[in-house]
């Protein structure tokens, strides 16, 4: 009858287990930073064309509503400017609208305030009362706008991307 002894080796139990903590923190790092950091320039990459189409739905509507507005003044709509998207990505470039005020002026916003109260100071109460009811619809009915746009272009995922997290 023979009796085996099992000896225990301990150095390379503790080499093991510092090996695989090691590889252990090594891969919660690179699951928590590098995978999420390329999906998300995988995604923009994919989805540029409509993010460009996004924003310039909104931009569209934003120039729509400054040239709906009541107030008019020569000095406000003697300069016009055309939005573009960038001249970098030709691929993707094109128009996307004309804006009848031009917002990079440094003088239009005060204009636009004096425009604005001044297009509302030789008026009566119930007059007054119709004008900032029409303005306050008009600008709910942007704010859908906008949100619609939103909504419609933020949930568009290629489904080859969603394909390649898996």
């Amino acid at each position: 009858m023979t009796i085996e002894c099992f000896i225990f080796d301990w150095n390379s139990f503790w080499i093991n287990i510092i090996a695989g903590l090691i590889f252990f923190v090594l891969s919660i790092l690179v699951s928590t930073w590098l995978i999420p950091k390329y999906t998300v320039r995988l995604i923009r990459k994919k989805n540029k064309k409509y993010s460009i189409t996004k924003i310039g739905a909104v931009l569209q509507e934003l120039c729509e509503f400054l040239s709906d507005s009541p107030y008019r003044d020569e000095s406000l709509y003697s300069q016009q400017i055309s939005v573009c998207s960038r001249k970098k990505d030709i691929d993707n470039y094109r128009f996307i609208a004309l804006c009848c005020i031009n917002v990079y002026n440094d003088i239009v916003f005060p204009k636009m305030i004096i425009a604005i109260h001044n297009y509302y100071d030789d008026r009566n109460q119930n007059e007054l009362y119709k004008l900032v009811s029409e303005e306050l619809n008009r600008l709910k009915e942007f704010r859908i706008e906008i949100e619609r746009i939103l909504m419609v272009h933020s949930l568009h995922i290629d489904e080859n991307i969603i394909q390649k997290i898996r």
